[in-house]
């Protein structure tokens, strides 16, 4: 009898399958180069069908892609820049795959609440979607992160870029030539924070900024009550967009001011910065940066999606946050540690943040996150 399987060389030559030698009357089987004989014909059938499932293992797991370690995260569109990069340093040094997405914040938000998304790290644009996610059981450990400050980006090529300044920024863009631009409030905290802006400045000015830029051009509406502010978003919005551009996430409003579609947005400091857009610095009483200002910026509520979520404006301060989908990936700790780390603070100031000292809440015993706290 003869029986005959081959073996790719490749194996025998990386020394995973040994070449060994028997007798099997006058038959051969060469498996690389193996004799058999004085064998039973059943239990060579037998030890030739173990020896190729054994052999097939080790083509597949030599063949085949190994996956890595998986860590999901997901953050604000304005965190994109910094992420990118702490990400490419963090997955290349421990050979983690990152499976990373920036959107507007209150879709993460959403995400998580309403359509079990698990995220295992987040970081929002507004820590109090993260308060509120904790809240909720969702996220077990946050803490404030970073901070930023509403600007008007614009660009060499926009309508009278070479007017604009401090003093007079919201009379250019209430001109009837000029587009103006901002992010989805139902979607993105820049959009909201945009608005609170707006309602501010027609205070801070005593002009009508936002009957003449929003009212006007949108179905959003503002109610004043003695020094307070309510601003009512529609679950849908009808928008002019001969005046006005609205976009769901402020990044996406960027290619539209590179390509001259769009004249003015309002941009966080760190992406206008980021991008080496030109922008006008507001007041401190109206940009949402100065906590000095954190009463004045507190009049104003946004009622979001037709009133179903509520906003009270702070100064911007973002949130990171763990969520109980990370609490058994141990690349969650290390992630959050190199976040913290002196190059993670190096990468994100040099985008523009200022960081803040952690100080975690948590569910759980997360003493480590304590020690970040200390280090700082």
């Amino acid at each position: 009898m003869s029986v005959i399987m081959f073996v790719p060389f490749c194996l025998i030559k990386k020394g995973l399958i040994p070449q060994l030698t028997f007798t099997f009357n006058t038959s051969m089987c060469i498996l690389g180069h193996i004799e058999v004989s004085s064998m039973e014909r059943t239990k060579f059938i037998l030890a030739i069908t173990v020896a190729a499932v054994v052999i097939a293992g080790i083509v597949a797991y030599e063949l085949l892609p190994h996956s890595k370690p998986e860590l999901k995260i997901a953050t604000a569109g304005s965190l994109l820049p910094p992420f990118t990069d702490l990400n490419g340093n963090f997955s290349s040094d421990r050979g983690v795959n990152i499976d990373y997405i920036a959107k507007g914040s209150v879709a993460i938000y959403r995400d998580l609440l309403e359509l079990g998304k698990e995220y295992e790290i987040i970081a929002l644009a507004d820590v109090s979607l993260v308060k509120d996610l904790y809240n909720k059981g969702i996220v077990v450990a946050y803490s404030k992160f970073v901070t930023n400050a509403i600007v008007l980006a614009y660009t060499q090529n926009s309508k009278y870029a070479s007017e604009i300044n401090k003093e007079n920024w919201y009379e250019i863009i209430m001109r009837a030539d000029v587009k103006v631009g901002f992010s989805n409030p139902n979607m993105d905290p820049c959009g909201y924070r945009a608005l609170a802006v707006m309602a501010l400045a027609s205070q801070y000015y005593n002009v009508d900024i936002f009957e003449r830029i929003v009212e006007n051009n949108t179905n959003i509406k503002m109610e004043t009550s003695g020094n307070n502010i309510d601003i009512i978003v529609p679950e849908t919005l009808d928008v002019n967009t001969n005046k006005l551009i609205i976009r769901d996430k402020s990044a996406d409003l960027e290619a539209l001011l590179q390509s001259g579609e769009l004249d003015y947005a309002f941009l966080y400091r760190s992406t206008a910065k980021d991008l080496g857009f030109k922008y006008i610095e507001l007041p401190s009483e109206i940009n949402l940066g100065d906590n000095k200002f954190n009463e004045n910026y507190a009049r104003i509520t946004i009622k979001l999606l037709g009133g179903k979520h509520i906003v009270k404006i702070k100064t911007i301060v973002y949130g990171i946050g763990i969520t109980k989908y990370g609490i058994n990936n141990n690349y969650v700790r290390k992630f959050i540690e190199f976040v913290y780390s002196e190059k993670g603070l190096e990468i994100l100031r040099s985008h523009g943040f200022n960081v803040l000292n952690p100080s975690f809440e948590t569910k759980g015993d997360f003493p480590w996150l304590k020690e970040i706290s200390i280090q700082m």
